[in-house]
């Protein structure tokens, strides 16, 4: 885990990183953090500030960002050594690198899904030309960066890159 940009304010982002445990500057421990098995919390050693699941979220692809501790459930994490999971207190779900997440996919629902950004059988960089073709230009501007903005014309929600 990786507090995204030396991040030490509330709200800062957790994501996944190249790991530099070698780096002994003291600025650079976004990547430790420390557990305290009574209170359940996963506290950074950057910034003093626990593990948080975003908003109280209790579904499936909420956000995990650092927050002051407060005792709440869903700064709370309890560590299963015999299966190795991280499961939040408040929701039960595992911390997870993503791969459970059901990013958006303008090909799933009609009328979407007859597009031929959806048509498999064409080349990519021909679905592709289509795709962003269909995104409005006030649209695109929410594209750039890793919070992606809700691309409503495409019934897109907003999400995490």
């Amino acid at each position: 885990l990786d507090i995204s940009g030396y991040g030490t304010d509330d709200g800062s982002e957790i994501w996944l990183y190249t790991c530099h445990t070698s780096d002994t500057n003291p600025a650079h421990q976004n990547q430790e953090f420390t557990y305290n098995s009574t209170s359940k919390n996963f506290v950074s050693t950057l910034s003093g500030k626990c593990v948080d699941a975003s908003n109280y979220g209790t579904t499936d692809g909420t956000e995990v960002w650092i927050w002051d501790c407060t005792g709440v459930t869903n700064q709370q994490w309890v560590y299963n050594q015999t299966d190795y999971t991280i499961r939040g207190v408040q929701s039960g779900l595992c911390l997870d690198a993503g791969s459970a997440y059901n990013f958006p996919n303008p090909c799933s629902t009609a009328p979407q899904n007859s597009y031929p950004c959806c048509n498999t059988a064409l080349s990519p960089q021909q679905r592709a030309a289509d795709l962003v073709s269909r995104i409005q230009t006030s649209e695109k501007w929410g594209l750039f960066g890793n919070k992606q903005s809700a691309i409503p014309s495409l019934q897109i929600t907003t999400y995490n890159f």
